[in-house]
């Protein structure tokens, strides 16, 4: 998965459909759901997978006003379509299959 920064992340989420994973080093439920996310990657290849880290990034952060993690947006052509904070691994399921 690729991480972005202040600068890539525009350009990246702009095109088709993509997963962006907003996460800190310090988060435990954060380094659960990578490791789902992961999974997913593989699974569906159509789709762009991304990470942000809060930590480094703070103007996507605040831009896309992430409080709570781990955060997870769904863009399509470069909008958001969908949120789910938390370690909501059947709700991001449940949004990946209906991309």
């Amino acid at each position: 998965m690729i991480e972005l920064n202040n600068d890539s992340f525009n350009e990246s989420v702009k095109h088709d459909k993509c997963v962006v994973d907003f996460f800190a080093t310090y988060c435990g439920p954060c380094r659960a759901l990578a490791r789902f996310i992961d999974k997913l990657e593989k699974e569906y290849s159509e789709i762009s997978f991304y990470k942000v880290n809060v930590e480094e990034c703070c103007e996507v952060t605040e831009e896309f006003n992430v409080q709570s993690l781990p955060c997870v947006i769904f863009f399509s052509d470069g909008k958001e379509i969908a949120r789910v904070v938390g370690n909501n691994q059947s709700k991001i399921s449940e949004i990946i299959k209906s991309f």
